[in-house]
């Protein structure tokens, strides 16, 4: 079933590979910024461990990162509850 695999494609290992992966391409691109530049951060990912999680390590590492929030329109399909968000 769907279970058997999410278990073969989300292991701890792979979870981890990815988010090491995630904070790489992260830190790369925050580190080519131009002074005062934006740059925004998007997966494919719903796992809290290649989205929040690596932003929130961003922050921590980088004194000059900030996070700003993006306004969604009220019904953004990626907004949980909505058709277009599937876990």
């Amino acid at each position: 079933g769907g279970d058997a695999m999410g278990e073969k494609v989300f292991t701890q290992e792979r979870m981890q590979g990815l988010q090491e992966l995630q904070r790489g391409l992260l830190i790369n691109g925050f580190r080519h910024l131009r002074p005062g530049g934006t740059l925004i951060y998007s997966t494919c990912s719903f796992a809290k461990a290649q989205n929040d999680d690596v932003v929130q390590w961003l922050l921590d590492s980088e004194p000059l990162a900030r996070a700003s929030p993006i306004p969604l329109k009220e019904h953004a399909p990626c907004r949980e509850g909505d058709p277009g968000h599937m876990m």
